[in-house]
């Protein structure tokens, strides 16, 4: 454990920034510093209220700061990540770059301890992130700037996926909690962020429209070109060299994405395949076609609310061209009852291959069979 103090000075504003390392050398920030650098007005209103760790210095037995502040409240790095979410000043994503590439690297190399940074959920390689340059927000971040449990965000988008307004499975990922466990989150873009969060409260939606005109500012300062100055030789040096490396990122960028061609080319020949073959199919024969257990399908098609637990498909993805509701009646004594079987499309089967592949529970490389 280290007892004393150190103190970071942000080079935007000049705020200074105190922290201190416990016994396994992971570390803790004076709350009210961070408060303040992120220009909050009541220091411990904000502390309250959006910090979900803080901890007193005596409580926590520090004792380079129990002998003089007792009171003294400490964060990790994961409560600096909510107070950078709800904080309206322009500097704040500027003050979360900085604790990341500078104060927590710095506070590892003096300890010796290495990891990666807790600031915000790990998001894993297999995460569904659109392939776009367009903007996303994550339901973790929604959930963090409008101070609802993450569980109630999903569950208020699975509800909006139900009536058709959203297709969830084209913006699923997954992301590691605070105990390293994997689970779902959806990365929006603006449009469904918007959709989501019309219905909560105007503080609430508030603080989503703020956090995306500081995400469109961002872009926007980053399209914006530096001219440089070209009566300085080293400048026009340095402006010539950079032109080259833009122009070897850009061939780079060509080459993978003619790579991405081709391995998405059995997507492609299998869409093209599907809508030649304009009949439609059930359930265990879509799952044959895609080389997928038919159970794991019918659970997957349930979990995605195409079908409900009995099997019959929802109306939106009726509505949507990918499922039809079959009617039959019984033989016999039974002839009066009325069965409802489940038909996939080919608009349905081509979309069910491409949510699988993205999602990872299919290979884009697999062939399917017809």
């Amino acid at each position: 454990m280290s007892n004393a103090l150190s103190t970071f000075t942000f080079p935007v504003t000049a705020a200074q920034v105190r922290t201190v390392t416990d016994e396994n050398g992971d570390p803790w920030f004076v709350a009210k510093d961070v408060a303040d650098a992120l220009g909050y007005n009541d220091l411990k209103r904000a502390i309250s209220t959006h910090c979900k760790r803080a901890e007193s210095a005596f409580d926590m037995k520090r004792a380079g700061l129990a002998l003089r502040h007792p009171q003294t409240k400490l964060i990790p790095p994961d409560d600096i990540y909510r107070l950078v979410l709800k904080s309206r000043l322009p500097s704040a994503v500027e003050f979360e770059e900085w604790v990341v590439e500078e104060v927590l690297p710095s506070i590892r190399a003096a300890t010796g301890k290495t990891g990666s940074s807790s600031m915000q959920p790990q998001l894993l390689p297999s995460t569904a992130v659109p392939v776009s340059d367009e903007k996303t927000m994550s339901s973790v971040e929604i959930a963090e700037l409008t101070g609802k449990r993450h569980d109630n965000v999903v569950r208020d988008l699975k509800e909006l996926g139900e009536q058709g307004v959203i297709d969830l499975l084209s913006f699923e990922g997954i992301y590691r909690d605070s105990m390293n466990r994997e689970q779902t989150c959806y990365h929006l873009p603006k449009r469904e962020t918007l959709i989501l969060t019309s219905g909560y409260s105007a503080q609430q939606r508030a603080a989503i429209i703020d956090r995306w005109l500081a995400l469109e500012e961002q872009v926007k300062q980053s399209d914006t070109p530096q001219l440089p100055n070209f009566t300085d030789p080293a400048a026009a040096a340095e402006a010539w060299a950079k032109e080259y490396r833009d122009k070897m990122v850009m061939i780079d960028f060509a080459k993978k994405q003619a790579a991405q061609l081709t391995e998405q080319a059995p997507m492609v020949d299998f869409a093209e395949a599907v809508v030649a073959d304009s009949e439609d199919c059930y359930i265990r024969d879509a799952a044959k076609s895609l080389d997928v257990a038919p159970l794991r399908l019918y659970a997957i098609l349930r979990k995605y609310k195409w079908i409900n637990e009995s099997n019959e498909p929802y109306q939106d993805k009726i509505n949507a061209g990918y499922l039809k509701r079959k009617v039959g009646y019984g033989k016999g004594k039974a002839s009066s009852k009325k069965t409802i079987t489940t038909l996939v499309t080919p608009k349905g089967l081509a979309r069910i291959h491409k949510g699988l592949v993205r999602t990872g529970w299919l290979d884009a490389s697999t062939s399917p069979s017809f």
